[in-house]
């Protein structure tokens, strides 16, 4: 179902995120450096659990891998609020100045392009569509009055491989915690908490360069429909 705009969407301001696109950034780093806390700690489980050393265990440093991942998610999790909240409020803020800029023909609602992160199971493909749609309107050129066909724009690799790394990380790190826990499948789960701590950090960081090239797009936008209000403070 194509969204229908009324009048007030289209004359409502253009507004840039000066302070709240540097906060989700760092938001971002900080749960990368806390993701990599998870690889050492693998190491030392898989060491624990007997993958190096011949099939021998040492309780002590499987308790030290515990105790690491254990502090690293208890960190994550207060930041999980935090970033998902500045993430979601960015993310609506896009949505909506999308069509501010002029752009119609959406499929998603600002309200619903974040509502769809908290829908199990739909949380998994459609918050990507309806980002997607952004995305492709930002890589427009905009001129007065008249748009291209922005849904022909091609979505390019980026967002996709942003949406993949953090579905698999998450789905294989959520796997690799529970087999951990289990007496017989232990090593393995020690084995694959590393590599999946690794996809969430490459995801983090793709997340970085999405959100700071759709703002950055927003705004060059913005500045090319209007080039007198210099005001507009650059998001980045």
């Amino acid at each position: 179902m194509v969204e229908v705009l009324n009048k007030s969407e289209h004359l409502a301001p253009y507004r840039p995120s000066p302070i709240l696109v540097p906060c989700v950034i760092v938001g971002l780093l900080v749960f990368s450096i806390l993701d990599l806390i998870y690889i050492p700690a693998g190491i030392i489980g898989m060491y624990g659990a007997g993958v190096f050393n011949g099939g021998v265990r040492d309780q002590d440093l499987v308790d030290l891998s515990i105790l690491i991942r254990a502090l690293s998610a208890l960190g994550q999790l207060g930041m999980f609020f935090i970033l998902t909240t500045l993430f979601s409020v960015l993310i609506y803020r896009c949505a909506k100045n999308a069509r501010t800029l002029g752009f119609t023909g959406f499929t998603h609602s600002p309200g619903m392009t974040v509502g769809w992160f908290y829908i199990p199971f739909a949380h998994l493909i459609m918050p990507y569509i309806a980002i997607a749609e952004i995305w492709q309107s930002s890589k427009a050129t905009v001129e007065p009055g008249i748009f291209p066909e922005w849904l022909d724009m091609k979505i390019g690799p980026l967002l996709g491989a942003w949406w993949a790394t953090w579905i698999f990380g998450t789905l294989i790190n959520n796997t690799a915690s529970r087999m951990s826990r289990s007496q017989y499948l232990e090593a393995i789960g020690m084995s694959i908490i590393p590599f999946a701590a690794a996809l969430q950090v490459a995801s983090a960081f793709l997340c970085i360069v999405v959100v700071y090239r759709l703002t950055q797009r927003q705004h060059q936008q913005a500045l090319a429909l209007s080039p007198q209000n210099g005001e507009h403070e650059c998001p980045t």
